[in-house]
């Protein structure tokens, strides 16, 4: 292979990595706005713990005031593990840039593959990038951006 090659490869692989931090950044926004999502499972859990009386029907006992705990629960579980995923993903954009943890990198690649459907596609795609040779010389490399 020709310096040619190497030097459209080197080029590639710079945009790819430019690409995945982008990415992972839009992807990490895309968890945090999902914890408002389960702050709806706060709101109802919290609304049926004061209020049990909104939600009672004719064949319930006091079953609103106690599923209430347990919604508000959910949805704090909820928002603290998407809060943490979008942290993370933002974290792992800045170790992309700075091409350093690339084992961490990595670890967050297959977390996102967890998440179907985006998440998927972004994780197969950081994991067939992470995984060239190219790549692995890369993060091996001082950089010297900190």
């Amino acid at each position: 292979m020709g310096p040619e090659y190497q030097n459209w490869r080197n080029k590639q692989d710079e945009e790819h990595l430019k690409l995945l931090a982008l990415f992972f950044r839009i992807y990490g926004g895309l968890c945090l706005l999902g914890t408002c999502c389960f702050s709806i499972y706060v709101f109802i859990g919290m609304t049926a713990f004061t209020n049990p009386s909104a939600f009672k029907s004719s064949h319930s006992g006091n079953d609103a005031a106690l599923m209430g705990p347990l919604f508000s629960a959910i949805g704090g579980i909820g928002m603290l593990i998407a809060a943490a995923m979008g942290i993370m993903f933002f974290v792992s954009a800045n170790w992309i840039q700075k091409r350093t943890n690339w084992a961490g990198i990595f670890a967050m690649a297959i977390v996102a593959c967890l998440n179907a459907p985006v998440g998927t596609a972004l994780g197969v795609f950081c994991l067939v990038v992470l995984n060239r040779e190219s790549i692995k010389s890369l993060f091996s490399q001082p950089t010297g951006l900190g």
